[in-house]
Order: C-alpha cells, then sequence, then structure tokens
C-alpha cells in the first residue's frame, strides 16, 4: 500500500492553501491512502472542504509539558546552534526553539499514526510537508530510516531569509541536508536557495511549478468602451493596494474610462476604503471584499476583464496571477520573486521594475488601452497559451506526482 502523510497549515479546514484543491485530487489517484495532518486554528475549523474519498484529516496532538521535555529535539537544536554561533541573539534562539517545540506535535502525531497502520516493514511511507517551516523540520527530523521519504514545497516568506526579522529561517541546514527532495516553485527561490550553501549536495533541489486548471470557457472580450481592470489579494500593506488606489487616481483624472475591481479582505479595508472616498473615485475603484475561489473564477467567466494587476513587492507565483493568465487575461506585475517567470513582457502582460512609480505603472496601463483590437486578442491568445505550457496543473502536478512516487520504487 502506497501511503502519503501530508502536513499542512489548514488545509482542509479554512480557505487557505488554495493550490491543495487542485493537487489533493491528482494526489488520491496516485496514492492507495493520504492523511492528511493540518495545524488548523479553532476558527478555520468551522469550515472544511470535500476530499477524495482515499483521503483523512488527522487532528495534531498538542503536547504536554511532559512531553515536550521528553522529545524535545534537543541534538537538533544544538546543531543549529553551532551552524549560526557567529550571529547569535536572543530572537534567533527564541525563533528556534519555538519552532523545535512545534515539530513534537507532529512527531508524536506522525508515530502515533504509524502505530496503528498494518504496514510491512519493507514498506515506505512518503511525509509531504506543503511548507518548507516547521512541518518540513518535522519531516526532516523523522527522516532517520530507510522507509521514510521526507518531502517538502518551498514558496517565498519560507524560503527568502530576508523577509523575516534579523533574516533568520531556523534550520536551513537541516532541511537541506535531510529532506529527501524540496520542490521549489519558482526558479527564483530554487537559485536563491542553492546559492545560500546550506548543504554540500544540491542535488536534493528540484523546480516545481503550482498550476491552476484549464477554464472551461476563456475570459469574453470587452465588447463596451469601458476598460476592466481587476485585482486579487488581501488588503494588506505588501501587497500595496494603496498604490493600485494612486494609479486608479491617476487614470481617473486623465478621463480613462474604466472600472477597478478589487478583490479581497484585510487589515488595510477601512483605511483604502477612506482613500478611494477622499479621492472621490468610488465609482471607478470597487471592492467586492472576501470571495471563494469558486466566485472568482465564475467572475472570470461571466465578466470581461482586460487587464489584471498586482503590485506587491514580494512574491513567489502568485495563484492569482496563474488564474487569471488561465481565462486569457493578460496581466500587469512588478519583477519580484518569481513574477518574472509568469508576467513576460508582450507574451503575458507587462513586467515592469519592482521600483516602478504611480506615473510609469499608469502610462503602461494607457498604453495597453491603446492596443490596437487585433494586437490585443494576440495577447490575449498569447497569454493563455503561456499558462498551457507553464502552470497547467493538469501537467505540473502529473510531474510533480511521477517524481515524488520515484522514491517508493
Amino acid at each position: 500500500m502506497q501511503l502519503l502523510i501530508l502536513l499542512t497549515s489548514c488545509f482542509p479546514y479554512g480557505h487557505g492553501e488554495v493550490f491543495l484543491e487542485n493537487e489533493i485530487p491528482e494526489l488520491s489517484k496516485a496514492f492507495d491512502k493520504i492523511f492528511i495532518i493540518p495545524c488548523a486554528t479553532k476558527n478555520e475549523k468551522k469550515t472544511i472542504r470535500p476530499v477524495p474519498k482515499n483521503v483523512s484529516v488527522i487532528e495534531l496532538i498538542v503536547p504536554n509539558n511532559l512531553q515536550v521535555v521528553g522529545h524535545f529535539p534537543y541534538a537538533v537544536v544544538l546543531s543549529e546552534l553551532l551552524f549560526i554561533f557567529p550571529k547569535l541573539s536572543f530572537y534567533k534562539c527564541k525563533v528556534m526553539v519555538d519552532y523545535a517545540i512545534k515539530t513534537i506535535g507532529y512527531k508524536l502525531t506522525i508515530k502515533s499514526l504509524l502505530k496503528h497502520l498494518n504496514k510491512k516493514e519493507t514498506e515506505k511511507i512518503i511525509l509531504y510537508s506543503y511548507w518548507l517551516d516547521e512541518k518540513a523540520v518535522a519531516a526532516a527530523i523523522m527522516n532517520c530510516g530507510i522507509n521514510i521519504v521526507a518531502v517538502s514545497r518551498a514558496h517565498r516568506w519560507e524560503v527568502y531569509e530576508e523577509l523575516m526579522p534579523e533574516g533568520y529561517l531556523p534550520f536551513r541546514k537541516l532541511l537541506a541536508e535531510k529532506l529527501n527532495r524540496i520542490y521549489f516553485i519558482s526558479n527564483d527561490g530554487f537559485d536563491y536557495f542553492k546559492n545560500k550553501k546550506y548543504s554540500n549536495n544540491n542535488k536534493n533541489l528540484k523546480l516545481s511549478r503550482l498550476g491552476v486548471k484549464e477554464a472551461n470557457v476563456l475570459n469574453p472580450s470587452n465588447a463596451y468602451a469601458q476598460i476592466n481592470i481587476v485585482s486579487c489579494s488581501t488588503l494588506i500593506k505588501r501587497k500595496r493596494v494603496d498604490l493600485m488606489v494612486d494609479v486608479a487616481k491617476y487614470l481617473a483624472n486623465r478621463n480613462i474610462n474604466f472600472v477597478w475591481t478589487h478583490i479581497g479582505d484585510g487589515e488595510e479595508c477601512i483605511s483604502l476604503k477612506k482613500k478611494v472616498a477622499s479621492y472621490q473615485i468610488e465609482n471607478n475603484f470597487i471592492f467586492l471584499g472576501q470571495k471563494n475561489n469558486q466566485f472568482i473564477l465564475d467572475f472570470y467567466s461571466n465578466n470581461p476583464v482586460d487587464l489584471f494587476v498586482n503590485l506587491s513587492d514580494s512574491e513567489g507565483v502568485p495563484v492569482s496571477i496563474m488564474e487569471a493568465i488561465s481565462y486569457g487575461i493578460p496581466c500587469l506585475a512588478l519583477d519580484c520573486g518569481g513574477n518574472n517567470e509568469i508576467v513576460i513582457n508582450k507574451v503575458s502582460g507587462i513586467l515592469l521594475p519592482l521600483t516602478a512609480k504611480c506615473a510609469e505603472i499608469s502610462t503602461s496601463i494607457i498604453n495597453f488601452i491603446k492596443l490596437t483590437k487585433e494586437n490585443n486578442v494576440m495577447l490575449r491568445i498569447s497569454t493563455f497559451n503561456f499558462w498551457k505550457e507553464n502552470y497547467n496543473a493538469n501537467t505540473n502536478y502529473s510531474l510533480f506526482i511521477e517524481d515524488l512516487t520515484s522514491f517508493l520504487n
């Protein structure tokens, strides 16, 4: 029996980790049984997404104080202390210990699960962490026998050290040395991790792009004079929706006939709505609020969208852009993280420097609006074909699963 144990942050609870909604059905075809161990909050557990019949959700064990003392990975922490010793700080020690304690719950849960499974000693088990964080550390620590295969995906925040306080992400050396495979969703992340030289052996590092399913229909063509712009993100500082509002004001001041629809909610919602009101562009910039993934896909199926915009200052490879290009919608984005791998000038949209200001972004949108109908149609076709060749879920997940199951041979 081929067995996979998947460690997630919340999936199938809550609304996060949407990529797994496409990935789980494919994994369920390749494995006889899948167990998901999520670290979900009580609030997230109010919502649960459907999973295939051979997938079970296991509750994470919360260790008591005695279990923490008895199962604490002392040797692993000591090794990490020696690795970062020249730059040791109280903060780094705290983060390190927090990580180490969090691994204990996963370790106890996995051990309890394996104890109750009727497994032959020769059968291999794959531990798959969806994030290169404490869950991956737990998998790496347990990767001490010939029948355990430990792998992890690597996205954005858990790859780039510079994004964290004091530029520190714990146990990078352990992960590089003990995981059988680390699957990076972008070339940028792959190169970054490789160049950090956490390990002398990089053969376990691999690019494995995520993807979205093919749309049933392409985004309908716009038969009206009004330009429709869409953005989709949480309303947090990193997403720079405030800059989008500035761009909208710039366009409105130049009498551009447009409506900018933003999908998503977050901590900056109130301040952003006040900013839109102060600019008197409430009819141009519309907030739809938080919507589920199916709403977004239906929106693209039924509403003409001329351009999708992402102005984040830090990204992996955004699912929002993947979804847009799967409908043939060109995108405008800034050159950060893996954005330059999905937004290609004159192929799938407009890629601007990360330093681009309001005027440059606005001018690029105005120039896009001025494209002839023929060139616009050609760009939309090119955008869809680029998605099909690079971010098709069926293709990308098939390649991922092929590599993953190769460890079972």
